[in-house]
């Protein structure tokens, strides 16, 4: 399960007024049918809790150093790690360990994360839950300096609103792969009800499965 921060926005009683609400969104995967689904679901929170933001200014050691990130959100935690390689920068290390980030599903459903240049900036992916860093497992911690810019507050409420689920088929006879989409809305109670449930939309790969293959094998 992965995930990330972003924000929705709808229109409030004033025309020249727009609010905007965390926006969480997580991957999981599903079985209906007997077919594997996979989910991105849209959660919103209705509770105003503020998320809390983290800067990690890294710098570089040694070829074989290890940069070692401990996350911890209540009892989630997760660990992101890499080791410097042979002309590596800062840039580069705060890079790959934000690939990391993105990589390791216990550690993308605590945070969501930025790059720039040396400095990664994490944003919780918990409204109003305070996250802990630890990089002490580094080989050298003085070289990832973790700084809080906003801290957490307020209460969530989280609700689903709405998610996409998708799979792939070859259907019987074919040759092309079928990409098949249906999107789900919610009503944001708690437990979800679903207001809009719209039928599965299907798309055909524009070549053939030899085709790709024989692309695939050049």
């Amino acid at each position: 399960m992965t995930s990330s921060i972003s924000s929705i926005s709808y229109p409030a009683s004033q025309p020249d007024l727009t609010v905007t609400i965390p926006f969480k969104r997580v991957r999981t995967q599903i079985t209906e049918g007997g077919v594997v689904k996979d989910v991105l679901e849209a959660w919103a929170d209705f509770g105003g809790a503020v998320s809390q933001v983290n800067t990690m200014t890294i710098t570089a050691g040694s070829t074989g150093d290890d940069y070692l990130i401990g996350v911890t959100a209540g009892d989630d935690s997760a660990i992101i790690s890499y080791t410097q390689r042979s002309g590596d920068t800062a840039t580069t290390i705060a890079a790959r360990l934000l690939e990391e980030i993105n990589g390791v599903p216990s550690a993308s459903a605590l945070v969501s994360g930025t790059a720039a240049t040396n400095v990664l900036t994490l944003t919780s992916d918990l409204p109003g839950v305070t996250i802990t860093y630890d990089v002490s497992g580094s080989t050298t911690p003085s070289n990832i300096v973790v700084a809080q810019t906003t801290a957490a507050s307020g209460t969530a409420k989280m609700r689903k609103v709405a998610e996409i689920k998708t799979y792939y088929e070859i259907p019987s006879g074919g040759r092309n792969l079928v990409a098949v989409n249906q999107s789900v809305f919610y009503d944001g109670a708690n437990p979800a009800g679903v207001v809009r449930n719209n039928p599965e939309a299907r798309s055909n790969h524009p070549q053939s499965m030899e085709a790709l293959a024989a692309l695939a094998n050049a």
